[in-house]
């Protein structure tokens, strides 16, 4: 669930992560921020300190912490599929048993 446009196009967000660049939660939170720049046309631009997030409404909080957990769970998805797919293809080359 993304934010409403109307909503988001009043919103402007700094996302300042704890995890160093190259950590997979990074990434996830990187890829997060480009997928909502993305589904709205570039109108609304990540980045959320703590202090800011302290004083986002708590229904723009609720929205933007469903946004990122579907998003991650799209990407566990993703993952467990990928994984699925590479062992098919090993076992098709009898690398795994």
């Amino acid at each position: 669930m993304l934010v409403p446009w109307w909503l988001a196009a009043q919103c402007n967000f700094k996302l300042q992560s704890s995890d160093p660049a190259g950590n997979p939660n990074f990434d996830l939170q990187k890829r997060w921020t480009q997928e909502v720049e993305k589904a709205t046309n570039g109108q609304v631009e990540i980045s959320i300190s703590k202090t800011k997030w302290d004083a986002l409404p708590k229904d723009v909080q609720a929205a933007l912490t469903e946004s990122a957990r579907a998003l991650a769970f799209k990407q566990i998805d993703a993952l467990a599929a990928a994984d699925l797919k590479a062992v098919e293809e090993a076992k098709a080359v009898g690398v795994a048993g």
